[in-house]
């Protein structure tokens, strides 16, 4: 029985033993480097500001609607470019009070006139309410006419007085109304918009016309919180477009939206323009080029070094703490090093580096998520 045991062991251990040398004939397997791309650290370019796209405006716009509908009649006719008259349009200057369109005024009118003898016969019925409460007084003086005689007159004289005030309101109302339908321009300034024709039925509230004072325009854009804080009311900003190459205009900051707007999570900013030769239209995309501060870095910041956003990770260390892999080479391979950093101000897509990185150092800014410490990585263009 002893000899069996003894034979079973040495079996196993035989066995063993040959699966150990097998196992040191396999060759290992070696993982490959990951590529990555690298760059150096280097503070922020000098030159150069925060461009951003804006829409010009008008310095003031207003739809002008009818008050009183009925058929439009007229439309106001200009001399057009081939000399004959035409219906005016977008483009055309328009002078305040400058009456564009008429609506057919035959009912208002009418209701001026029953307006105006209303008032007539008001005023007359009122006068000799008048006279006859004067003889009233006379009367009760003479003990000739009883008290309750006297106030009942007294009574119809302010009853007439009540109706002729009920009668001049009437034609004000009336006299409004056929005032109102002309539709007038409260504003030097130019047709945007036309909407109706010669013929128009217009009911009251109906848009006609949209006319806008250009002789100043506004460049209107959206800055992010990091930018919104460096711009001040006042100052002077540049803007350029593309319908006017090579001529730069210089505008005023006149508006800083107080909260950012909830979808896009940006500051509207208004700057004015001078206009007074029309260069600028409404709707043009202009670019405005903005320094807030150099970009928001002291003098001592400016010379940190930098690196994409794209290279900073969460710490493995600390979840509290931000890293960035440094590239270090033997002459043989080169092995990704994570390093705790301490962030600075952000200026595009750069973020400054106040401690743990020193200006030419490389640094993997994409795929950086998947290294581990000492892996060995490629560097790829």
């Amino acid at each position: 029985m002893n000899r069996t045991v003894i034979f079973s062991a040495s079996v196993v251990i035989l066995a063993g033993c040959a699966a150990a040398a097998a196992c040191r004939h396999e060759p290992a397997v070696t993982k490959p480097p990951t590529p990555v791309r690298v760059l150096a650290a280097a503070p922020v370019p000098p030159s150069g500001g925060l461009r951003y796209s804006a829409t010009i405006q008008p310095r003031e716009q207003v739809d002008l609607a009818f008050k009183s509908g009925g058929y439009v009649r007229e439309i106001r006719r200009v001399e057009g470019v081939d000399g004959r008259l035409r219906a005016i349009q977008q483009g055309d200057s328009v002078a305040r009070g400058t009456v564009l369109a008429q609506v057919r005024e035959t009912d208002y009118v009418q209701k001026v006139s029953q307006a105006k003898a209303s008032l007539a016969e008001a005023e007359a019925a009122a006068e000799r309410a008048r006279l006859d409460f004067e003889r009233a007084e006379k009367l009760l003086a003479a003990n000739s006419m009883t008290r309750p005689e006297w106030e009942s007159s007294r009574a119809n004289a302010y009853t007439g007085k009540a109706k002729v005030e009920a009668a001049k309101a009437s034609l004000d109302s009336a006299e409004t109304a056929l005032e109102d339908a002309s539709l007038k321009s409260p504003m030097d300034g130019v047709v945007l918009s036309r909407s109706v024709e010669q013929g128009t039925l217009v009911n009251a509230g109906t848009v006609g016309f949209v006319v806008a004072d250009m002789s100043s325009v506004k460049a209107v854009f959206g800055v992010p919180d990091r930018v919104v804080t460096a711009l001040k009311l006042g100052e002077t900003l540049t803007v350029t477009t593309e319908a006017a190459p090579g001529k730069p205009f210089q505008g005023v900051l006149t508006a800083l939206s107080p909260a950012a707007d909830r979808k896009s999570r940006v500051f509207d900013v208004e700057v004015t323009i001078p206009n007074g030769e029309g260069t600028l239209r409404a709707g043009l995309i202009a670019a405005i080029e903005i320094w807030p501060d150099s970009h928001g870095l002291s003098a001592r910041q400016a010379n940190l070094p930098a690196i994409p956003l794209s290279a900073v990770i969460q710490s493995p260390r600390s979840s509290d703490a931000y890293a960035v892999f440094v590239v270090a080479e033997d002459g043989k391979s080169a092995l990704a090093k994570s390093r705790e950093v301490k962030l600075g101000p952000i200026t595009g897509n750069l973020v400054t580096i106040v401690d743990g990185l020193k200006a030419g150092e490389r640094v993997v800014v994409s795929g950086a998520s998947l290294l581990a410490e000492n892996q060995a990585v490629l560097i790829v263009p």
